[in-house]
C-alpha cells in the first residue's frame, strides 16, 4: 500500500522527534492513503511554517504488518498522551 505525507520539507524516514504532541490524534507521524489530501496539508503546512516547499512524501507500507505481532495497537487509546500498548 502506498501512503502520503504532506509537509514542508522531504522526509526520507519518519521520525518522530519532529512530531507535535498535541495533535487531533496524540503525538504520530500521520499518513494518508490520499494522495490529494497529503497535499492539501503540505501547502497549509508550508503556508503556515512560512518556509520550505509543499512536498508530497510517498512511503510504502506492508500491511501484512497489520496482522504480525510487531505492530501493537491499543484501541483504548484516544489519543490522549500517554497511551501505553502493553
Amino acid at each position: 500500500m502506498i501512503l502520503y505525507h504532506g509537509s514542508n520539507v522531504k522526509i526520507s524516514k519518519p521520525d518522530l522527534t519532529y512530531s507535535k504532541p498535541f495533535k487531533d490524534f496524540g503525538q504520530g507521524f500521520y499518513l494518508s492513503a490520499d494522495e490529494q489530501q497529503a497535499r492539501n496539508l503540505a501547502i497549509t503546512q508550508t503556508e503556515q511554517m512560512k518556509t520550505g516547499e509543499p512536498t508530497i512524501n510517498k512511503f510504502s507500507f506492508d500491511e501484512s504488518i497489520m496482522s504480525s505481532e510487531e505492530l501493537r495497537i491499543n484501541p483504548h487509546c484516544k489519543g490522549n498522551p500517554p497511551c501505553n500498548v502493553g
